[in-house]
């Protein structure tokens, strides 16, 4: 709320109110005469995430690196026996 003298009040939901003053008054005193009262409403508004979280995990972070690691094993298989064949000396 902005009082004839300039000063404005913030009050939280918790009811803690503080003053303040604005910078701009030493500036644009002409700017600092006070407007209309704010309306305000009985309740606030609900929250923009009310209703939306993250979607559940299937299987947790441990057991998925597992998989991408065993996956990943599974797939250079072939490779890893081929190296190894060419690796040992032939005599």
């Amino acid at each position: 709320m902005q009082y004839p003298d300039g000063r404005i009040v913030f009050t939280d939901p918790d009811g803690q109110s503080s003053t303040s003053y604005p910078g701009s008054r030493l500036l644009f005193g002409e700017l600092c005469e006070p407007t209309a009262p704010a309306a305000t409403r009985g309740s606030p508004p609900p929250k923009h995430a009310a209703g939306l979280t993250m979607p559940t995990r299937a299987i947790t972070r441990k057991q998925a690196r597992a998989k991408r690691i065993d996956d990943e094993r599974e797939r250079n298989t072939p490779w890893a026996e081929q190296y190894l064949r060419d690796s040992i000396p032939p005599f």
